[in-house]
């Protein structure tokens, strides 16, 4: 059953099961992000922007309702940019589909494929069960003629699909790929790690205050965190960083924002808003002065010089 994995079902008569399924997607989504900040971002591919309402930048994590990506003009490009930059997505509000919805089916196609292909973990928030999402028997209220003739561009290829059982056919392919998303075997597959779990694994000797990051390390660090992938850091991302290394050290994430502005200002020499690799680079070295004696979060923004920055 899909439900025992990552996929809710808010889809009864009863409120009250309703009510349920959506506090346990709202703890996952707790659990997953650790209570790390929710911003915006904003992603950019092909001369196109993506626009991200609710993100958890350090551990990749994204939410979007299904309107969001699959009621707009989204197509592949968009979906890969955000399957690319985000490890986990969490997709709520995904009703039950027929044939006059077909244009937002071939969306929802296009995005579980994209996704299925970059082992994005995604939780889900659905009306129904994989198997009963898209009604092809059926054409919504005002009947068959309804339905478009033409069903639009399925892979956002230039390919037009105009038989409908090439949609049904294509959605099998997307009930299956659900449901095999939800398997311990996709949840626990390999994707690089990321947030506190990346920082403990991957730089091991973090918190050794005598040895330094080697390049290689501090590049690993950049690449972690630089969710959007422009090359530079911003002050959301710069921020994701300092709560997980404040969890790592301190064990809770309460790392004032006020604090990461005033560190994230020293950093940038060049005042342009943003952290180059350079400037990144030169505080990487540093990390290993972060002595986990003072490693808390400040009572004062005069404190903030005790992180070795």
């Amino acid at each position: 059953d899909a439900a025992d994995g990552a996929y809710f079902l808010n889809g009864y008569d009863d409120a009250a099961k309703n009510a349920a399924a959506r506090e346990q997607y709202e703890t996952l989504f707790s659990e997953i992000t650790k209570g790390g900040d929710v911003v915006k971002a904003t992603l950019r591919t092909q001369g196109r922007t993506v626009n991200v309402g609710r993100a958890v930048l350090g551990c990749r994590t994204a939410r979007f309702s299904f309107q969001e990506l699959c009621g707009t003009a989204s197509g592949a490009a968009d979906f890969m940019i955000i399957a690319k930059s985000f490890y986990t997505i969490f997709l709520e509000d995904v009703p039950q589909l027929t044939l006059k919805d077909i244009n937002v089916v071939r969306r929802l196609i296009v995005l579980i494929d994209t996704l299925y292909e970059y082992n994005v973990k995604v939780v889900v928030l659905a009306a129904a069960e994989p198997p009963l999402l898209f009604q092809a028997n059926k054409t919504g209220a005002k009947g068959e003629e309804d339905a478009p003739t033409n069903h639009g561009d399925l892979l956002d290829d230039g390919k037009y699909v105009t038989n409908v059982h090439d949609e049904v056919f294509a959605f099998d392919r997307t009930v299956s790929r659900l449901m095999e998303m939800q398997s311990k075997a996709y949840l626990s597959a390999a994707r690089p790690l990321a947030g506190t779990d990346f920082l403990q694994q991957e730089i091991k000797h973090l918190e050794m205050e005598e040895e330094p990051l080697s390049d290689d390390e501090i590049r690993a660090v950049w690449d972690a965190y630089d969710v959007d992938e422009t090359g530079t850091l911003d002050r959301h991302e710069f921020h994701a960083l300092m709560e997980d290394l404040q969890e790592i050290k301190a064990g809770h994430r309460n790392f004032p924002i006020e604090a990461t502005d005033v560190i994230f200002e020293e950093l940038d020499q060049d005042k342009n808003g943003t952290l180059e690799w350079d400037e990144f680079r030169a505080a990487g070295r540093r990390f290993h002065q972060l002595s986990s004696t003072y490693w808390h979060a400040p009572t004062s923004l005069a404190e903030t010089g005790a992180f070795g920055f």
